[in-house]
């Protein structure tokens, strides 16, 4: 008998193999064509090639159907595993989020941080216990970096700070508020542009050190501006520091607690600025990965829960 070179290896035909183990099953030619959905003369040509690739007859016209050879006993066993084996490695991989278990790095803001990252921890404590979850510090002139090397898995910003040609998807979009202390003098539930600008103004800048935003640009386009007197990289140190003085600093509204309320007041603006826009974005060759899919969706939900909750 011959030894099956690398030659026969490269050219077999998996079909060879589902054809074999069907027949072996069956013991009829007819029966194997009828689960294969084919006919019985395709069946007769597989199984020649199949004599022809072992050298061996493996399967004997009888009376009572097809009878294996004892070289196809030897061989029924070992070709059920390996078509089990490549039926294993070609299908979905199954996700058992209470069985998970792996890291993932996310980049987010302290605003991101408060609004989607504290009620996921909860959740994934609730419904993936084993899953380690890493903040890590969002850096916007970074970001394309720490994802290329692998310091960033997933990142929760706006659409502006992702690198280009990402995946990435909608999580809500979020409105602006003008916040200022209880003991503020300015009273009611909007403030007029002429006391806005009027006022100091506390100013956040993740990035660090701008005292220019998308509110200033709204300004500029009707011939107005504001005084910035602080700029912060972080939106709790900017809450803090309204309430220690006479400030008013513009807001996501989804960001203030019932907590927060109690020593600050929210108002309307007096000038339309668009909100901005709450995105996931994730390293490409994380897409098709079972658990980054299961892990995204369990942000994108609790971030959307959140915004539905406050809105």
């Amino acid at each position: 008998m011959r030894n099956i070179g690398m030659t026969d290896i490269r050219s077999l035909d998996f079909n060879l193999l589902t054809t074999f183990d069907v027949i072996y099953e069956e013991r009829s030619l007819t029966q194997a064509a009828h689960r294969l959905a084919v006919t019985q003369p395709t069946v007769s040509g597989t199984l020649a090639r199949l004599r022809s690739l072992f050298e061996d007859r493996l399967f004997v016209r009888k009376q009572w159907g097809m009878v294996p050879t004892p070289r196809a006993d030897q061989l029924a066993p070992q070709i059920k595993r390996l078509l089990a084996d490549a039926w294993e490695i070609l299908s979905p991989e199954k996700f058992d989020p209470k069985k998970a278990s792996f890291r993932s790095h996310i980049s987010a803001t302290d605003y991101s941080q408060v609004i989607v990252l504290l009620p996921l921890i909860k959740r994934l404590r609730r419904e993936a216990p084993g899953i380690q979850v890493a903040v890590v510090p969002f850096e916007t002139t970074e970001l394309g970096e720490r994802f290329h090397k692998g310091q960033v898995d997933i990142a929760i910003t706006i659409p502006e700070m992702a690198p280009p040609d990402y995946p990435s998807r909608f999580l809500f979009t979020d409105r602006y508020i003008c916040v200022v202390r209880n003991r503020h003098p300015v009273k009611g539930d909007r403030v007029d542009l002429d006391t806005f600008c009027a006022f100091p103004h506390i100013l956040i800048s993740p990035a660090g050190g701008s005292f220019q935003a998308s509110t200033d640009v709204a300004l500029r386009s009707v011939g107005r501006r504001r005084d910035v007197m602080i700029s912060v990289p972080n939106f709790r140190f900017a809450l803090d520091l309204v309430k220690c003085d006479n400030f008013i600093a513009v807001f996501p509204e989804l960001l203030l607690t019932k907590r927060d309320l109690g020593s600050l007041r929210k108002m309307e603006l007096p000038i339309e600025i668009k909100g901005p826009d709450a995105i996931i974005v994730w390293h490409p060759r994380f897409h098709d990965d079972q658990a980054h899919i299961w892990l995204r969706k369990q942000i994108t939900q609790t971030a959307r829960e959140q915004s539905s909750r406050s809105s």
